[in-house]
């Protein structure tokens, strides 16, 4: 099976991103700022997957 490219990987956080605020919409469409909810949904996924750490890698070779 080939390895995932960085587009999947961005696909995949989106996804994510879109399900975890699907589940908090009702609390989150009140707020001021409903887009930087979900970019910090995305950068804890991010942070917390490894994910940063396979891209480095990736970008070095």
């Amino acid at each position: 099976m080939p390895e995932k490219s960085c587009a999947d990987d961005a696909v995949d956080l989106v996804q994510e991103a879109l399900l975890r605020l699907s589940s908090s919409w009702r609390r989150v469409r009140s707020k001021d700022d409903p887009e930087g909810y979900v970019r910090t949904i995305m950068a804890r996924q991010q942070v917390g997957s490894g994910a940063d750490e396979k891209w480095r890698r990736q970008s070095s070779k």
